[in-house]
């Protein structure tokens, strides 16, 4: 029972973000797995720490390093070509999401992996070439993955969203993602706000979020039937003080607070 006590503990403190950086090198070396495994975690891990653990014969061990906001580029370099899959995946999942230093030549490297997942990943990374991007819509964009990372990537040339955007179906999450893409034209904007055969999320998203929709369409829209899309058309980062006033007094009641709000 102790033994398992002190397990727990040492668990604890390899887990507290306030332990020194000292103890977590000390705890690197830990002979459990699941001690390791907090300290490859932990985002305050020294590097030196993080490079010994990226060593770890067991690949959980790495993949946890591999997905920490702190490594380092040249350790995830290392990772990069480890013989595990999912420690690969890591690498490239931690690029998408916070080391914008990536260096490119690092993300071609990646694009080539022989498994699909990670290549996936690159796709999302704004930093990846458009050479790449045109390359992967051109082979693959029949790959609900690729097409994914494509309409979400801000990178993403505005002439390969609006073919996305033709090739979907009426409805779907890349839809809203085209539709939240700041490279997509307005052309395809409008298209996936005014066509009433597109479901109703995607037409929102297109209105919702994107700060690109032409006044001349919010004016329409701030009159549509729908008063989900004329609540949608109040929320428009873009939407000029003539239309927020008109909003304002919807004679709905879910629509009038969204042009408060913007009013404030």
């Amino acid at each position: 029972m102790m033994s398992k006590d002190t397990e727990r503990v040492r668990r604890k403190i390899a887990k507290n973000q306030n332990t020194p950086s000292e103890e977590l090198q000390m705890l690197a070396n830990d002979k459990l797995k699941w001690v390791r495994l907090e300290v490859a975690r932990n985002p305050n891990t020294p590097a030196k720490a993080l490079e010994y653990l990226a060593a770890d014969e067991d690949y959980e061990i790495c993949q946890e390093v591999a997905f920490n906001h702190s490594t380092p580029i040249k350790i995830l370099e290392i990772l990069a070509t480890h013989t595990n899959i999912k420690v690969r995946q890591a690498v490239a999942f931690n690029f998408v999401n916070s080391n914008p230093n990536i260096p490119v030549y690092l993300l071609e490297k990646l694009a080539r992996d022989e498994n699909f997942e990670v290549y996936w990943f690159v796709l999302y990374n704004p930093k990846t070439p458009i050479s790449l991007l045109i390359e992967a819509f051109s082979k693959y964009k029949q790959n609900d993955g690729v097409r994914h990372a494509l309409a979400s990537n801000p990178s993403t040339p505005t002439i390969i969203l609006d073919e996305l955007a033709d090739y979907e179906n009426e409805c779907g999450t890349i839809l809203e993602e085209i539709a939240d893409n700041p490279n997509t034209s307005l052309a395809t904007l409008e298209e996936l706000a005014t066509n009433e055969e597109i479901c109703f999320y995607v037409r929102q998203y297109a209105i919702f979020h994107n700060k690109f929709v032409s006044i001349p369409l919010l004016e329409q829209l701030a009159n549509h039937q729908d008063w989900e899309i004329r609540r949608a058309v109040a929320a428009n980062p873009n939407i000029p003080e003539t239309l927020l006033q008109q909003l304002a007094n919807d004679e709905i009641e879910e629509v009038r607070p969204y042009a408060l709000d913007r009013m404030l």
